[in-house]
């Protein structure tokens, strides 16, 4: 739905009880919205600062990470370490404007006061590209979804984990999300393909990625309530997802996280906040 001149919030698709995952960037309701938050400042984050020292990541020739409408990512070195720079486009995708996407990483990381499952932030460079700390050993919990699965991602078989690095996981995306949702921000792709991992054998570390199709909205408005709980329903199925990745077998821990997930799909006032105190608590 980004991008398609929507005046008004398309109230009757945001209500169907079954939506996951809704996109609806770059529509002037959205940009009325956002306007209006500009004009706020108590809603206006601090720049980033421009590195200094940096013209030499603007080049071109640093190896690419990875590839997408939205722009571009290489791996480069930066006062003695390695980083990623990630170079936007300038034109509308069918996600939105990778423009849009720049300004809520950055938002999204100020709000969520620096959260380890949010890719670090380092500064800009001279041409605004978005300097970020390098993921070395990360990978993506699951695989897009096929043309089998259709809305569900796909899962390596190899791919385990144990209840704690399960629990760990959920409780540290709940807390970004429910930071996210309660400044107007919304994922639009909240999806297992979109959260790294690392494994060790002390646990587990997260990350949330992709804020390609991610916007801002009205939180107070009615619609705001209806396109948390689409969020809310998606952060349910990776409950489901995530649970059933549990290799140490039955426990009270995993029979709570299936009673939170049911309750994410079926319960229309279930929020983010609520989720994350649910998960805190242990059983």
């Amino acid at each position: 739905l980004a991008c398609n001149r929507l005046q008004e919030p398309p109230m009757h698709l945001l209500g169907l009880k079954n939506l996951r995952w809704a996109a609806v960037s770059n529509n002037p309701f959205i940009t009325h919205y956002i306007q209006q938050r500009n004009n706020n400042n108590s809603n206006n984050e601090p720049a980033l600062s421009v590195l200094q020292n940096a013209a030499d990541l603007d080049n071109e020739d640093w190896p690419v990470l990875g590839q997408g409408a939205g722009g571009v990512t290489r791996k480069a070195t930066y006062d003695g370490k390695d980083v990623a720079v990630k170079t936007y486009a300038g034109e509308l995708t069918s996600d939105g404007s990778p423009l849009d996407e720049k300004i809520i990483s950055r938002t999204a990381f100020h709000v969520c006061q620096q959260h380890p499952c949010l890719i670090q932030l380092l500064g800009e460079t001279n041409n605004g590209a978005l300097v970020m700390e390098f993921l070395d050993g990360y990978t993506a919990l699951a695989g897009p979804p096929s043309m089998q699965t259709c809305s569900r991602d796909v899962y390596d078989a190899s791919t385990k984990l144990t209840t704690a690095q399960v629990r760990t996981l959920l409780v540290g995306l709940s807390q970004v999300l429910e930071k996210l949702h309660a400044n107007g921000i919304c994922h639009g792709d909240f999806y297992a393909h979109n959260i790294l991992i690392r494994l060790s054998a002390d646990g587990i570390d997260v990350k949330l990625s992709d804020f390609g199709a991610a916007f801002f909205y009205d939180a107070a408005s009615q619609y705001g309530s209806l396109v948390q709980r689409c969020e809310v329903r998606a952060f349910g199925v990776l409950i489901e997802e995530v649970v059933a990745l549990a290799s140490d077998g039955a426990s009270p821990t995993l029979d709570k996280l299936k009673a939170v997930a049911a309750t994410a799909a079926g319960t229309d006032a279930f929020t983010f906040a609520q989720i994350r105190a649910s998960i805190e608590e242990r059983a």
